[in-house]
C-alpha cells in the first residue's frame, strides 16, 4: 500500500487522546538530485512545461561589492550570502500573479511554491500589504521572511512571494511611490547607486543568492517560516510529507490500525523524521 509512495501522518491532542490522520501522499518513485539548478528546471510549471531559468540572463552579473552584500538566515541555521539589487518590479518571478484572485504564475516552478496563494487569508494578506506598504520591513533583515524578498539568480522568489506581489499590485495601484523614495533615500546604506532606482520605473528591492544552492539549500529556504505568515494544515503536511524516510514507511504494519501497538515503533519515526533538524 505505501510502496513508493510518502506519507504524512499529523495528530492533534484533545485531553489525554490522539488523533492520527494521513494527510498527504507523494509518489517517491524518483531519485532526488542534489543539483539546486537542475531541481527547479525539472519542476513542472502549471502549464507543464519546465521553468524558464534563464529567462532573465542579465540577473548573471550581480554586483559583488562588499557594501551590498548580507547574510540571511533559515529555520534550520544554514546562513546564505546575498546581495541587494534593484530590479523592474514585472521582472521578478513570483508564484502568482498581482491581478484580482491571484492567479498562479505559469511561469514559476510549482515546487517552489508549498503555500496556496488563492486562500481567503493569503488574498486579503496580498491586499493589505499592498495598500499600505512599509518599506522599512521590505529592506534589510537577516531573517528570510522579513525584508526584501530573496530570488535565485534567475529570478525566481525563493523566500517572499506575498511580499513579492503586494509591491508588485502596489505598483500596478499607483500606491509605491513611497515604497521608490524611500529605496532612494537609503541607497547608499544598501550600496545600491540611486541612478539606478531612478532609472526604473517601478522598482523593486531583492536580496540575490550569492551561493551555489543544492536541492535541500532550497528546500530550507522555501520552507523556513519563522517571522512570517505560518502555513495552513494542509500546506504544512504537504511539507511534512517530504521529510518522511522510506525506511520509516517500511515499518508500517499494513492490516493494522495505525494507532494499534505493532505501529508504534512507524509513528515514533514518522514524528523523528517530521521534527529532525534537516
Amino acid at each position: 500500500m505505501f510502496d513508493g509512495y510518502r506519507a504524512v501522518i499529523r495528530f492533534t491532542w484533545d485531553g489525554d487522546k490522539k488523533t492520527w490522520l494521513v494527510t498527504n501522499f507523494l509518489d517517491n518513485k524518483k531519485k532526488d538530485s542534489g543539483d539546486a539548478d537542475a531541481f527547479v528546471r525539472s519542476a513542472p510549471t502549471t502549464d507543464g512545461t519546465t521553468s524558464p531559468s534563464e529567462q532573465n540572463p542579465s540577473m548573471d552579473s550581480i554586483p559583488q561589492s562588499k557594501e551590498n552584500l548580507n547574510i540571511v538566515v533559515t529555520d534550520d541555521g544554514k546562513e546564505f550570502k546575498v546581495a541587494y539589487k534593484v530590479m523592474p518590479a514585472e521582472d521578478v518571478v513570483a508564484s502568482n500573479l498581482p491581478t484580482d484572485g491571484l492567479p498562479v504564475n505559469k511561469d514559476y516552478p510549482s515546487a517552489m511554491q508549498p503555500r496556496n496563494r488563492q486562500r481567503a487569508a493569503m488574498q486579503e494578506q496580498i491586499t493589505s500589504m499592498s495598500n499600505n506598504l512599509r518599506p522599512a520591513d521590505l529592506t534589510e533583515s537577516r531573517n528570510l521572511n522579513q525584508g526584501a524578498p530573496v530570488i535565485k539568480s534567475d529570478g525566481a522568489v525563493l523566500n517572499g512571494n506575498g511580499r513579492t506581489i503586494a509591491i508588485q499590485r502596489a505598483w500596478l495601484n499607483g500606491k509605491a511611490d513611497k515604497y521608490k523614495q524611500y529605496l532612494l533615500d537609503n541607497a547608499e546604506k544598501l550600496g545600491i547607486n540611486p541612478a539606478d532606482i531612478e532609472g526604473i520605473e517601478h522598482p523593486i528591492l531583492v536580496r540575490v543568492v550569492q551561493d551555489k544552492l543544492s536541492k535541500d539549500d532550497i528546500m530550507s529556504m522555501i520552507n523556513s517560516t519563522t517571522g512570517g505568515q505560518r502555513m495552513s494544515p494542509s500546506e504544512q503536511a504537504k511539507v511534512d510529507s517530504k521529510k518522511i524516510k522510506a525506511s520509516t514507511l517500511n515499518k508500517y504494519v499494513a492490516g493494522s490500525d495505525v494507532t494499534a501497538a505493532a505501529n508504534r515503533s512507524f509513528l515514533r519515526d514518522v514524528l523523528a523524521d517530521i521534527v529532525a533538524p534537516s
